[in-house]
């Protein structure tokens, strides 16, 4: 077959690495979750949701009605099928969230308002606190099952929205809130239906096309500490002219939410734990249950440093500098060479953010108008932008101060020595501040309509997508790490090495100023924290890396269904389309971003002395961090679906089934042609009773970092256990992989759909799903890099750079890339159920309406492999954070679920919402060999449970009557009782938190109230 001609294009002289691993062999099956507790099932039963909330989304009584339909009992959007037909009945699990489900949950934003759901544990957005160089803390992206945000379909009334960034996900914070309808959760794979990406099922958002009036709303809200301040404001409107012909409808939104930190107010905030390196283990005293590894431990610091500096090893060994005067450094308990318990270490940890700050303004309008009774033109448009700042990892420099640096303080007797190490933790400069800015601008332009063929109606549609969105991010304080070590070797001016530079006798200047006096060097004072140098030398060794990136998206769509022909047990549905969409990505970045070391070393700094070798590395990047390399790609795909409904049976005696199926083809211009499928089966044995099934092939292909990132240079820190578990700051070189392949995904689901007969307003569904996700891109991460070489993995070992290329050496560089070579099987069941009922039909003496309703989810299994020789690590149950240069993959609890009690009567409304998420094991491999290669020692953890949370929510709000009608005026309370969650360390040494932020609630009690006016 000829080699495809791929429309990718990338940045000129890429350093490029490329690592061939074989795939991984997971053979895996389902196996039934033979324990699920009574409990459960009683919550399932007797679980709440919203008021508007429905019964199971494959009920046929209350179906979700298109707006302008020509008759709305015809013409229904289901979202996990491309068919629109009367009554249809899908295979495919779907879960509904209304619009006032949206405001009563939280009053916030989208994603505060689903983050309650337990499919969407793990999705990412500015609550979440602490946010790394790497990633972008202002967007909000949903993450289904876990399994990443580039393998959930996020749509808008059924289209795709572009990229907020170089992946494929889209910020949902740039939707127009204010006209959600509803949100429909696919809960199963979908590439068959709506493309490639719906890995882990889809996320659509349904408008509200049918909005009419005028509405106005404002909250304010506050935690019980008195921070965490937000204002929330928005307008939307609908009109209908022209004899009803045209209507238009718009949205304009503001919010801005204030920062949370940890403070005294939240004292769990101030046990300062980390997970500390037992340093009684040693080959003489191997790890044990009774001498673990490592040991979660109150007031953690790090002994690697301080602000002043100090001396780590040699004859002047823990001298610290405060006030630049040496005093002695009081060493800790479990003292290594990175962290310790109390002493004189310091904690960073308190200004790693809870909750970031977070501003944005949506605006959208939409106006559509009906050419004929059978035709209709539509057109939108939208505007988004966000402002997010926050922090990234604190700096730390480890110095080489010579025999006459001017700056040595008298009081230190240096003796005959030439030089000695100096070490400082750069805390009091605030680390590196990060400001993040997006941007996002969306046009849709299309028709749509129906017509007759025969005796049956067919609905058909076009659609024309441009989209473009902007991501810029300003990364401050960030530190040359040419000029700071260039800046440290300073020496007095004398007569003997004045030379020609032109110097007073007796001045400081830079070593290296003395040949090249312009080289705009500005001496520091070492033993001192870096904030008291003068302005001068801090804009010499600070500068603002940045990089802006846009992404611009254009698609045409077009589908069309309906019944093909009347068979045997109802009409045959059918659907048709095809869509081509083009994907361009551009990145800019700072010049100093871009420059070679070695280039900058030699035309500025040309006999520096005491520079690490990690600070002349042969990537470009003069940063500490950052280091954002120039990106110019684009590629385009080319899909077509076809998808078939067949009535199978309809009989009193044995009931009604039906046979949906689905087949897609997509032709990416980067990797060729691969196919998409689904087959689905309904049966109702009666009518109180469904039982359900679904088998699908999904797929995903590589985005354009994973394809095409220039390698880059960031800091990390890991663990080495080739030298007794130390934790070591190094770098990380980061590259991606023009040779990607797509990820293919094997998915089913099972379930049973409970309706009793006698309880019109009771419903329940059980579905189990499997989902097997194989040549998954992953990026190759340091810490496991250096955990597969010390399991014997020599190929991992060829990525890893060492001090004198001595095997005990510390590392100073370690080469990762993106590959197709992860295999990930998830399993688990979903529960739900709903119950609606008037209390008065239960006792006369009771009035108003009650729903309930309850979302449950247990995951047995969800395992992930990183290659051949590695064994797969099972994830389920597992709740702590991942460790510091690890790829982020965080493990999911066994339970997660949410309940809701709804009471409403005569404009009244009382909202109480659980959520409770499950706690599980720190960390699934330690205290346990299942995962260590033969041989290797156990890793072991003084305590490796953390417990779960149930956080309770309370919304009351009141709609006005008589002369104030439509007014509608609403007060909410989330962690009703202030909850404080588990004390559940991150393993990261500069910005270290003392809980999972992704799983439990971190601002505690707070409050927000508002009023809406409708007119």
């Amino acid at each position: 077959m000829a080699q495809r001609a791929a429309t990718l294009t990338k940045d000129k002289n890429p350093r490029r690495g490329r690592m061939t691993i074989a795939k991984g062999d997971i053979r895996t099956g389902f196996r039934a979750c033979a324990s699920v507790p009574a409990l459960a099932l009683m919550l399932a039963a007797t679980a709440a949701h919203a008021q508007e909330a429905q019964a199971p989304q494959d009920a046929p009584a209350a179906p979700p009605v298109e707006a302008n339909s020509e008759d709305s009992a015809t013409a229904i959007v289901v979202t996990g099928t491309r068919i629109q037909a009367n009554g249809y009945t899908q295979p495919t699990p779907v879960t509904t969230v209304s619009g006032d489900q949206l405001t009563l949950s939280s009053p916030g934003s989208l994603s505060q308002s689903l983050a309650p759901l337990p499919a969407l544990r793990l999705s990412s957005n500015p609550q979440g606190g602490q946010v790394s160089s790497g990633n972008q803390g202002a967007i909000s992206q949903l993450n289904l099952r876990g399994l990443g945000v580039n393998r959930t379909l996020v749509l808008l009334d059924g289209h795709r929205l572009t990229p907020a960034n170089t992946g494929s996900a889209p910020d949902i914070n740039m939707l127009p809130q204010m006209l959600i309808q509803r949100v429909d959760v696919v809960t199963g794979g979908a590439s068959a239906a709506y493309g490639s990406d719906a890995v882990s099922g889809v996320v659509n958002f349904i408008l509200n096309r049918n909005f009419r009036g005028f509405r106005v709303e404002g909250s304010a809200g506050v935690s019980s500490r008195g921070d965490g301040a937000s204002q929330r404001l928005g307008a939307a409107f609908g009109v209908h002219l022209l004899d009803n012909r045209l209507h238009i409808i718009g949205s304009a939104e503001y919010y801005n939410r204030g920062a949370v930190y940890p403070s005294p107010q939240r004292g769990w905030t101030t046990g300062h734990y980390l997970p500390l390196t037992n340093p009684a283990v040693n080959a003489n005293n191997p790890a044990s249950p009774d001498n673990p590894t490592f040991i979660i431990a109150p007031d953690a610091t790090v002994a690697s440093g301080t602000p002043g500096g100090l001396i780590t090893s040699g004859p002047l060994a823990n001298t610290q500098f405060i006030n630049g005067q040496p005093v002695p450094f009081v060493g800790g308990n479990l003292r290594t060479a990175g962290f310790m318990q109390g002493g004189d270490g310091v904690w960073s940890g308190n200004i790693a953010a809870l909750s970031l700050p977070l501003r944005r303004n949506v605006e959208f309008l939409q106006a559509s108008f009906d050419v004929t009774d059978h035709v209709e033109l539509f057109v939108s448009g939208s505007h988004g932008y966000q402002d997010a700042p926050s922090l990234t990892q604190i700096t730390s420099q480890n110095f080489t101060i010579f025999a006459g640096n001017p700056f040595i303080p008298a009081g230190l007797n240096v003796g005959g020595l030439a030089s000695f190490p100096l070490s400082k933790f750069n805390l009091d400069v605030g680390g590196s501040q990060i400001d993040d800015t997006g941007t996002n601008w969306e046009f849709t332009a299309g028709a749509r309509g129906d017509f007759m063929a025969g005796s049956h109606r067919w609905r058909w549609d076009v659609t024309y997508q441009n989209g473009r969105s902007t991501y810029q991010r300003r990364l401050l304080n960030n530190i040359n790490q040419v000029n700071v070590y260039n800046a440290a070797d300073s020496v007095t001016v004398t007569p003997q090495n004045v030379g020609s530079s032109g110097f007073a006798i007796g001045s400081i200047v830079c070593r290296t100023s003395l040949t090249n006096p312009t080289n705009g060097c500005v001496p520091i004072n070492p033993f001192i924290p870096l904030s008291q140098n003068s302005p001068e030398a801090l804009d010499y060794i600070f500068f603002e890396a940045w990089f802006k990136q846009a992404i611009r998206q254009q698609s045409v769509q077009a589908n069309i269904s309906g019944d093909l022909a009347q068979g045997w047990a109802g009409p045959i549905s059918v659907a048709f389309g095809a869509e081509y969409r083009r994907i361009n990505t551009t990145v800019t970045s700072d010049p100093l971003s871009q420059t070679l070391p070695a280039d900058y070393i030699a035309q500025t700094a040309a006999g520096i002395r005491g520079l690490p070798s990690s600070a002349n590395s042969p990537n470009r990047g003069l940063g500490a961090f950052g280091n954002f390399q120039p990106l110019d790609g684009g590629y385009n795909v080319k899909e077509v679906f076809a998808e078939l409904n067949l009535p199978l049976l309809d009989h009193s005696a044995i009931g009604s089934a039906e046979l949906n199926g689905a087949y897609r083809y997509t032709d990416y211009s980067t990797s060729g042609g691969v196919s998409s499928w689904k087959v689905g089966l309904v049966w109702d044995p009666v009518n109180e009773l469904r039982l359900r099934a679904t088998r699908s092939r999904d797929i995903r292909a590589p985005n354009i970092v994973e394809l095409l990132s220039p390698s880059r240079q960031q800091g990390t820190t890991i663990t080495d256990p080739f030298l007794g578990n130390a934790a070591f700051a190094t770098a990380r070189f980061d590259q991606g992989n023009p040779n990607l392949t797509p990820e293919r995904a094997d998915t089913w689901t099972a379930g049973i759909v409970f309706r009793p007969r006698g309880s019109s307003g009771f419903s329940a569904s059980i579905d189990a799903y499997d989902i097997k996700i194989h040549d998954a891109i992953v990026l190759l991460v340091a810490q496991d890099v250096v955990n597969n070489c010390f399991n014997g993995l020599q190929d991992y070992c060829s990525l890893i750079t060492r001090a004198n290329n001595s095997p005990t050496g510390v590392i100073t560089g370690i080469n990762t890339t993106y590959f197709n070579g992860q295999e990930i099987h998830q399993r688990g069941i979903d529960f739900e159920a709903s119950y609606r009922t008037s209390l008065s039909a239960i006792s006369s003496g009771l009035n108003g309406n009650l729903t309930l309703r309850g979302l449950l989810n247990y995951v047995d299994k969800y395992s992930l492999s990183q290659g051949p020789g590695v064994p797969a690590i099972d994830k389920a149950g597992e709740v702590g954070a991942p460790a510091s240069g690890s790829s982020g993959i965080y493990g999911i609890p066994h339970w997660s679920g949410t309940i809701s009690a709804t009471y409403a009567n005569r404009g009244f409304t009382a909202y109480l919402q659980g959520r409770y998420v499950g706690g599980g094991n720190y960390d699934n491999t330690f205290n346990t060999g299942r995962y260590n290669a033969p041989g290797q020692p156990i890793t072991y953890i003084n305590d490796n449970h953390i417990s779960g949370r149930f956080y309770t929510d309370l919304t009351l709000r009141h709609d006005f009557s008589g002369s104030l009608s439509g007014l509608q005026i609403f007060g909410t309370v989330e962690n009703l009782f202030d909850v404080d969650p588990p004390i559940d360390p991150s393993r990261a040494s500069t910005l270290p938190t003392q809980t999972n932020g992704y799983l439990y609630d971190t601002i505690g009690r707070r409050f927000t109230m508002g009023a809406r006016i409708n007119f």
